[in-house]
């Protein structure tokens, strides 16, 4: 809708300049993407390592339950105790990174209706010839 305002002659060069500025763009919201997704990331495996330290009745059970169903499985000892504990820095990670897509989705669904919204109200002017 923007280039029908240009004369016939300015298309090429217009639409060139659109393109360089679109790819510019989806580089850097890319980036955007991977910075904030890596941080939310971080962030939701430290606030969830927190607060499963500080409910340390609900993890005593479940690292019992994590260990009596290793020992089942013929593991014992120090392994137990490691395995246990691997399994739960785990499912940690893989829960922050959840919650980070999660985050992720909703800043750039916002930004894209925000960007929809805003190029609803471009002008269309009048077709040049």
């Amino acid at each position: 809708m923007g280039l029908r305002t240009l004369a016939r002659e300015e298309i090429s060069a217009a639409s060139g300049l659109l393109n360089i500025t679109r790819q510019i763009a989806g580089m850097g919201g890319i980036a955007l993407a991977g910075v904030l997704l890596e941080r939310w990331h971080y962030v939701h495996h430290l606030t969830g390592a927190e607060h499963l330290a500080t409910s340390t009745v609900g993890m005593e059970q479940v690292q019992r339950t994590l260990a009596r169903i290793l020992q089942e499985g013929g593991d014992m000892g120090e392994l137990l105790h490691t395995k246990v504990q691997a399994m739960l820095s785990q499912y940690l990670a893989q829960e922050s990174l959840v919650v980070a897509f999660q985050d992720c989705y909703v800043v750039f669904t916002v930004v894209f209706v925000a960007a929809a919204l805003a190029s609803v109200c471009i002008p269309g002017g009048e077709e040049k010839q």
